[in-house]
């Protein structure tokens, strides 16, 4: 369970800092 649970803030920690690198890029756009 325990290593379940890190799997999964791992893939929502990834998910968080590809929207927060993304978002950037987005705003820029015209």
């Amino acid at each position: 369970a325990a290593h379940a649970t890190h799997v999964h803030l791992h893939n929502a920690l990834q998910s968080a800092l590809e929207t927060a690198q993304h978002a950037p890029t987005t705003k820029e756009s015209p």
